[in-house]
């Protein structure tokens, strides 16, 4: 007799206390550039484990990252971050998982000077917090992994619709 084995994939919540601030509590001011600059490339390094393990995070604004208090973050790790608030992650990578599309290049690891490209504007959510040029500090910063991006990758997630002006065209 065989036995036909259903599998489907259950939310798990844990609770648990965290003493921090969220990003959209705290006033960018009371920080010094070079903070924040560390501040984002923790978001940045954070969101691409996430994304190298196959999750999207899809909600990934300052209400949803908390900034550690100091006891914790030394004990814990360097990041001294954490993104919060899962609700509307999706497995995979696909770019629009609830049309069912293909992934984007499954178990290829994605630079982040391709998914936080300016071309996708991601870094609009932290303008605040931003006062530089980000598509220069982002070079600066990961320009390290330049040499891993294939022209196929870039092909892929910077189309010429993004970083290539368009023309316009008016009915009169």
């Amino acid at each position: 007799m065989s036995e036909t084995v259903t599998t489907r994939s259950v939310r798990l919540i844990l609770i648990e206390y965290v003493p921090a601030a969220s990003l959209q509590q705290l006033n960018p001011a009371d920080f010094s550039q070079q903070y924040r600059k560390t501040l984002m490339k923790a978001v940045i390094d954070a969101e691409t484990l996430l994304y190298t393990h196959g999750v999207q995070h899809r909600d990934l604004h300052p209400r949803n990252i908390l900034v550690l208090n100091d006891t914790v973050a030394k004990a814990s790790d360097a990041w001294g971050i954490r993104i919060v608030d899962f609700g509307h992650s999706v497995l995979g990578r696909a770019p629009l998982p609830e049309l069912e599309g293909p992934e984007y290049l499954p178990g290829v690891p994605i630079s982040p000077l391709l998914r936080w490209h300016k071309a996708w504007k991601r870094f609009e959510f932290f303008s605040d917090w931003i006062a530089w040029d980000w598509q220069s500090w982002l070079e600066c910063v990961f320009g390290h992994m330049r040499a891993s991006l294939t022209e196929h990758m870039v092909s892929t997630w910077l189309p010429a619709i993004l970083t290539e002006p368009q023309e316009v065209f008016i009915e009169e």
